[in-house]
């Protein structure tokens, strides 16, 4: 069931996700020179390429 849930979310998202570190918030399409996580503010931000 979670293999399901993670090949949906791959195939309907593009190839790069932004996702702060700190609180696990997901960066939206917009924000790719984001640096700071809008909601706690911080500056450790990953960026995966699927």
């Amino acid at each position: 069931m979670v293999l399901n849930r993670l090949r949906a979310l791959v195939d309907t998202q593009p190839g790069l996700v932004r996702e702060c570190r700190d609180c696990g918030t997901t960066l939206g399409e917009d924000s790719d020179d984001a640096t700071v996580c809008p909601t706690c503010g911080s500056s450790e931000i990953a960026t995966y390429d699927l």
